[in-house]
């Protein structure tokens, strides 16, 4: 995810509060909103959109659902097309609105 912070156990991201502004943003259209300012990164809305996009595919609750690394290698590189993330099990109702 395009966030300025370190990731140092994978338990974490399961339900952090940027995770589901993600989820929240890419439900309303509004993704490149989420990238997080604290990076002091300029980046084009396009770009934002697809990093974004495949970060929410690499942190889907169920393994069987994410991406393989050279997948994900394929989306960023070679324009391959990214699918549509669909919505982690762990998000309740009330948090995906």
């Amino acid at each position: 995810m395009a966030v300025g912070m370190e990731v140092s156990d994978s338990s974490n991201l399961k339900q952090s509060p940027f995770q589901i502004q993600a989820w929240n943003r890419y439900g309303l259209g509004t993704l490149c909103e989420a990238v997080d300012p604290s990076l002091q990164v300029t980046f084009g809305e396009e770009e934002a959109r697809k990093l974004l996009q495949i970060g929410l595919l690499c942190v889907l609750a169920s393994a069987e659902l994410r991406p393989s690394m050279s997948m994900v290698v394929k989306m960023l590189k070679d324009n391959h097309e990214i699918p549509q993330p669909t919505q982690p099990p762990f998000l309740t109702a009330a948090s995906a609105k």
